[in-house]
């Protein structure tokens, strides 16, 4: 019996598979141009599950050192919200600065939501069909982070994981809270409220942590009644609702209000509204959001401020050092905040709030 051989798949196979054009397909695989983030997600999922290979990149590994010219992005996180996340949107247009500035084109993966082993992994990874990786997101899991390194690849992660820190970009979130709160401690709130995501999710910790240093060193009491910790694999803005509605069940005596979460914010502005609390009059607040969204802010919300641009710029360059050798063993860029000061805050003192 003859033994046939399968075919390569090919780019009209990837089209056919996931209902689009050639011409979107190639786009998504180069990295020319935008597309939705529904479309390019359907696309990247039917090149992984096809084992599609461009043509340049097979002809690129039959050279004696093979590059694929692309770096790789992978995300970490429940739903497919994450691609209209206003840090992520940031994060991605930082580093696409940076490869099109090195003239690479860039390949954007998700973990599965049940990751078991590295066979779960996306093929793009697993083959090594990317010069190096920038991995970020929440959650992900320590064992996620070692099996993506024993793959090889030049790797660069975005936030504070022990399973591996050779190359990081951290984001100050210790000194942004710290200066949050203290901020209201000078505006003479005692009764500082806290609304965040799993204190098991390093950045969430590091903001905890922030919160409740600059209350020690005030001499202020760390109250149980005033911190709420939500589960966010869900639906942010959902947790941010439900986080809120626990804390007004409680009938603290809070004047004010931090919100770790750009998205879990939105929930807790909901719940606000529909229980009438006038900010600051009622609440002080502070909210926790990219550089992006506070220009829309139009003055109004106090904030920690985050600017994923340069999170992305600082992950691109590092990814291209290591790639090149450039960089010793380790390495780890720490990327700060700022306070942004709003009227939902400054509009009034712990006297004048509820």
């Amino acid at each position: 019996m003859n033994e046939t051989t399968r075919k390569a798949p090919t780019i009209r196979d990837v089209a056919a598979s996931c209902g689009v054009s050639i011409s979107t397909v190639s786009r998504v695989v180069n990295g020319r141009e935008w597309v939705s983030p529904e479309t390019k997600e359907r696309v990247q999922k039917a090149v992984n599950d096809l084992g599609f290979q461009p043509r340049g990149f097979a002809q690129n590994m039959r050279r004696p050192n093979p590059s694929t010219n692309s770096y790789g992005i992978l995300l970490a996180s429940p739903s497919p919200q994450i691609y209209h996340d206003d840090l992520f949107m940031s994060i991605l247009h930082g580093v696409g600065d940076i490869a099109e500035e090195e003239s690479k084109s860039l390949l954007v993966a998700r973990v599965p939501q049940h990751y078991r082993t590295v066979d779960d992994l996306p093929a793009i990874i697993r083959n090594k069909l990317v010069d190096g990786l920038i991995v970020g997101g929440i959650p992900i899991s320590d064992r996620t982070i070692r099996d993506l390194a024993a793959i090889g690849l030049p790797l660069v992660v975005i936030g504070r994981y022990p399973a591996y820190s050779r190359y990081s970009v951290l984001v100050d979130n210790y000194g942004g809270t710290r200066a949050a709160t203290e901020h209201l401690i000078e505006r003479g709130h005692r009764s500082i409220a806290c609304v965040s995501g799993p204190y098991d999710i390093y950045s969430f910790q590091d903001k905890v942590d922030g919160y409740r240093a600059a209350l020690s060193k005030h001499g202020i009491a760390i109250r149980p009644d005033l911190f709420v910790e939500e589960e966010i694999s869900g639906d942010p803005v959902e947790a941010g609702y439900i986080a809120a509605e626990e804390l007004w069940a409680r009938q603290t005596d809070a004047t004010a209000l931090l919100v770790l979460d750009s998205q879990m914010r939105i929930g807790v502005f909901n719940s606000l509204s529909s229980r009438n609390v006038i900010i600051p009059d009622d609440l002080a607040i502070v909210g926790y959001d990219t550089q992006a969204a506070t220009s829309n802010e139009g003055g109004f919300l106090t904030n920690v401020s985050v600017s994923g641009l340069s999170i992305g710029h600082a992950a691109a360059r590092l990814l291209s050092d290591v790639i090149r050798g450039r960089v010793g063993e380790r390495l780890s860029i720490t990327v700060s905040t700022d306070l942004v000061l709003g009227r939902s805050t400054l509009g009034a003192s712990a006297g004048s709030a509820r």
